[in-house]
Formats: structure tokens, sequence, C-alpha cells
């Protein structure tokens, strides 16, 4: 009785995914009408390819231009599968030496992490950038030959997924929360069961293997992205949704 007073002036509740929203109504707080989906969006003002920018983040961070970048942006934390994304580094890398692991961003288990892939003979293949205040304007995405996004738990959204898909990136994810949303699975990028390394290493070999199905999925995200995650046009779902 209490929650439905403290709740009953709220008209709307905005949630960034299907995923999301059903998470929200599960809790019966509100009547179900009451939840309304606008997806997160990008900027796609700020999106453009650059390979001035590119060629930048290679040289900021001593990655020799025969060689492919695989990224993930995300806090280095064990929720974000940094330690499933360091074995996968070390099976892509077994099999295509010629590979870059960047992890963009920080996080409290940087130093350990760094440290395990010293112990598992791959350092030399993984490079933390730590944290990047615009990933856009410092060429992450521009230098990406493929993203990944290997979270364990139930990401509501995936935000990431979907700046790598504006810059027509392909992603290999995992199948938590809301990522199936932003990828449609062999179309846009691929999806893998959540600490399943092998298929993971497999998705990102078989990128690498082929030029012409990165490009495909590139594109297709991008295709996605224009159309669900705009942020232009998802601003005005969220004016219309106030009602202003």
């Amino acid at each position: 009785r209490s929650a439905q007073l403290i709740n009953f002036p709220i008209t709307k509740v905005i949630c960034v995914s299907k995923y999301g929203c059903h998470c929200a109504k599960t809790l019966e707080l509100l009547p179900s009408d009451r939840y309304e989906l606008v997806y997160n969006g990008v900027d796609l003002t700020r999106v453009s390819v650059d390979s001035g920018r590119a060629a930048e983040f290679r040289r900021r961070f001593n990655i020799s231009d025969n060689k492919k970048i695989i990224v993930q942006v995300s806090w280095v934390i064990p929720e974000k599968g940094i330690t499933d994304l360091l074995e996968v580094a070390r099976l892509v890398s077994a099999k295509c030496p010629e590979t870059q692991f960047v992890i963009v961003g920080d996080g409290p288990y940087r130093e350990q992490f760094s440290k395990q892939a010293n112990e598992m003979g791959i350092g030399d293949n993984v490079t933390w950038t730590g944290l990047m205040k615009d990933p856009f304007g410092e060429g992450v995405y521009d230098a990406a030959d493929i993203v990944c996004q290997l979270s364990r738990w139930e990401e509501v959204f995936g935000w990431m997924i979907a700046e790598a898909m504006a810059f027509g990136k392909p992603v290999v994810a995992t199948r938590v929360g809301g990522i199936p949303e932003l990828i449609d699975d062999g179309k846009t990028g691929f999806l893998v069961d959540r600490s399943d390394v092998g298929a993971a290493a497999d998705r990102v070999l078989r990128l690498l293997d082929d030029t012409e199905l990165r490009k495909t999925l590139g594109c297709a995200g991008r295709q996605k992205t224009e159309e669900k995650f705009n942020l232009q046009t998802n601003v005005g779902e969220l004016i219309r949704v106030y009602g202003i």
C-alpha cells in the first residue's frame, strides 16, 4: 500500500530497453501501461570514420599497422567479463599472432587483470588504455577492426555496442540482458553465451579471416543504429513522452 501511495504521482517510467521494461514490470509497483520504451541513442552527427584518428590512436599506444585491433570499452571489473576476454585473447593470439586486444577503461581490478594477462603469456597482445573521456574523438572506434562486449551481468542496454555499430564495426557480445536487442546474431554481429570463451574466440577469428563479413555486419549494424538508436530521433520520443 505504501509503495502505491509513493508512486501514485508517477505517470510514466521510461525504460531504455525491452529487457529493462520487463524487469521493471515484474516489481508490480505501477500499472504496466505506465512504462514506456525509449532506447538510448548515439549522436550520429559525431560519427565519421577518420583514418587520421585511427593512425594517431595506433601511434599513441604503440600498435603497429599490421595488427588487427579488437576493442572492448568497459569498466575493468569482473562483471564485464575481462577474464573471459583475456582467455579469448589467448586463444585468438595463438592462431593469429598479429592481433592486439585493446581494453579501453579503468577500474579497481586493472592491475590484477594486467598481471593475469602477463601470466597467461599474452601481455604483449593486450593494451590497457585507461579511462578515455572521449572515445569518439580519441579514435577508439576508428582504429577498431572488431569490438567485443563480453559482459557476464545483465546489461540493461549496452551503450558501447550501439556506438561501435554506429561506426560500422562488427560486435561480438554475450547474450545477456538487453544486448540481444542491439545485435541480430549473424546479421549485425555475433552473440555468444555468457563465459563461452570458445565460441567468442571462434567468432572473432571468423571475422579476422573475412574482411567482407566484417564490412557486411558493420554496415548492417550502422543501419540498425540509424533506425533504432539515433539520439536525435530518440530525444524526440522523450519529448513526446514528457508532453512538451
